[in-house]
């Protein structure tokens, strides 16, 4: 297994919590996860009009464990429920104590107001801050 069909795995189990085994570059990990619905997550981008439907928004936290040195390493992302697109609305992760990158998904089409920033092809895009 690798991580991300781990982390696709817990996105589609219907259990709230999962615990899987994974190799990487030839080192065996371990991946908790965790998720439940955050209606504070889910307002905001309903506001800003990443959602369709009403399906709710999920955050999944996940936990990545070498199984050597036990170095822990946390991550959080946020997807709609049963929604088309297979790309998280917002993740988190933090590689050092002092540093935490958050990614938040852009709407297709930005308000006229909104600061231009580079768009992708696809329809949705991410920035970050």
């Amino acid at each position: 297994n690798t991580f991300l069909y781990g982390v696709r795995a817990a996105i589609l189990s219907p259990a709230a919590a999962t615990n899987r085994e994974f190799q990487y570059n030839g080192t065996a990990y371990i991946l908790r996860t965790e998720k439940h619905t955050d209606a504070a997550a889910e307002a905001d981008m309903r506001q800003r009009g990443l959602l369709s439907g009403s399906a709710p928004v999920i955050q999944l936290r996940g936990n990545i464990e070498n199984k050597a040195t036990h170095k822990h390493t946390e991550f959080s992302l946020w997807y709609q429920a049963g929604a088309a697109s297979v790309l998280p609305l917002r993740f988190e992760f933090r590689p050092k104590s002092y540093l935490k990158l958050v990614f938040d998904a852009e709407p297709a089409e930005r308000p006229k107001s909104a600061p231009a920033m580079e768009t992708a092809e696809s329809p949705a895009s991410f920035g970050f801050r």
